[in-house]
């Protein structure tokens, strides 16, 4: 095995960094496919630009000449000289391809639709003074600078109107606005033609990277395919036994390799003081360390487990301070650890005698009725017969018991208080006595 596996690392490490390789070519064929499709994107889409901003000055110059409004020529000026669609498209351009024969194309379109607006300009200018500007208008500054032929001058305003609409809309006009969408469609062609050979290169460096990667892999998996095929007789099938065994949590039977066995029999042994263990602390977790009893914490548990058909016993022991301060600590010690050994023999062993407090404890009698109550007088009436025998050398000592069962009315209070309201009834009466919960 340790052959097999240093030959198959050596393999799988050479291959892995081929692989790594191949990866880093794929990487950097589709990263130069997406730049190609982004380049041409961009540039397709400032070439539209430019012929929708040409198409745009175009149609707010008619309207102009058209109805002689102004905010026409407000919309014409904002394309003209802020939005600037136009050459802003031939400098998307530029930056993406420098000099190229796209840009130049596109360039063309350019210098055409500038002279173009040259034309439209003149036409407006005619159109505002055969017309004349709203009241409170002034002439902007560029059309202001417009020239007007002093025959064309001459003219009347129905004349300058006429041969400004005939100048955006006559034959001339037409075939310069033909120009400019030829040479879009020139930049358009360009941009395709120069980009499909990219792509192609692109894709042939892509196609070369994968079937590199599917011989790799190919490698790979034969090697994967050798080494579990060792492994299977070798070390799996033990291993299979040992895992069906843990999952039945049986101690395994010693099988396999040398190596394996020894793993199992240390997995034994650490069974074995783990079992031994688990059990100390849920004991040590659930009991009270003086008597022996369960503990408060597992006393809340129980209590929330067991509802139904119970009944729920607080006994506290009478005075108890007294005995600490009169025989010393130990000597209540002793007392607490007889009220508990009384309080378990007393009870079935499917009852839970639990220690709640310094000297408050607690039983959880489970499948108990209200027509137990005579056997429950008899078990309390056993333990404080015990308590007053002092042969044992303790003193006597009486305790005070509240019963409540969980079979009651709705609406009365939970189990504990039930049975902490008898105990405060006979702690009521002087002590030493026992009460269920509901009698007077």
């Amino acid at each position: 095995m340790r052959m097999i596996n240093a030959v198959a690392i050596v393999v799988a490490v050479v291959l892995a960094l081929a692989a790594l390789v191949g990866i880093g070519n794929v990487y950097k064929a589709e990263g130069n496919a997406e730049l190609v499709n982004e380049t041409y994107r961009a540039c397709s889409s400032a070439a539209r630009d430019l012929q929708d901003a040409s198409d745009y000055l175009t149609s707010e110059a008619r309207m102009l000449v058209v109805t002689g409004e102004i905010h026409y020529l407000d919309a014409y000026l904002e394309e003209l000289n802020v939005t600037d669609r136009r050459g802003k498209a031939v400098q998307t351009l530029r930056d993406y391809l420098g000099d190229n024969e796209a840009v130049d194309d596109l360039e063309e379109a350019l210098s055409e639709s500038n002279a173009l607006a040259q034309q439209e300009l003149y036409a407006m200018r005619l159109a505002l003074d055969a017309r004349g500007l709203p009241e409170g208008s002034s002439m902007p500054e560029l059309l202001a600078d417009v020239q007007i032929d002093p025959e064309d001058d001459a003219l009347s305003p129905d004349e300058k109107v006429q041969l400004a609409q005939g100048i955006v809309m006559g034959e001339d006009y037409t075939v310069s606005k033909q120009l400019i969408s030829n040479a879009v469609s020139a930049c358009a062609d360009s941009l395709l033609q120069g980009l499909n050979g990219q792509i192609v290169l692109s894709n042939k460096e892509l196609r070369l990277s994968l079937n590199v990667m599917q011989a790799i892999t190919i490698m790979l998996m034969g090697i994967v395919v050798l080494v579990i095929l060792a492994m299977v007789f070798l070390i799996l099938l033990p291993l299979a036994a040992y895992t069906r065994q843990i999952k039945q949590g049986e101690l395994l039977v010693l099988s396999g390799a040398s190596e394996l066995s020894y793993l199992a029999d240390a997995y034994n042994q650490i069974y074995e003081e783990n079992r031994e263990r688990t059990i100390s602390l849920q004991h040590a977790a659930e009991r009270d360390a003086l008597t022996g009893l369960y503990n408060r914490g597992a006393y809340d548990d129980l209590l929330v487990e067991h509802t139904d058909s119970v009944a729920l016993m607080l006994i506290d022991v009478d005075y108890f301070k007294g005995v600490n301060d009169t025989y010393g600590h130990d000597t209540g010690d002793a007392v607490l650890k007889k009220v508990a050994g009384l309080i378990e023999h007393s009870f079935r062993g499917t009852d839970y005698p639990c220690r709640i407090g310094g000297d408050e404890f607690a039983v959880i009698m489970t499948q108990a009725h209200p027509e137990m109550r005579g056997v429950v007088e008899e078990k309390i009436e056993t333990v404080a017969a015990s308590l007053l025998d002092t042969s044992d050398g303790l003193p006597p000592i009486t305790i005070s018991v509240g019963v409540a069962f969980s079979d009651r009315h709705e609406g009365q209070p939970d189990l504990f208080k039930a049975a902490d309201r008898a105990l405060y009834v006979v702690k009521e009466r002087g002590r030493n006595g026992h009460a269920f919960y509901g009698e007077e």
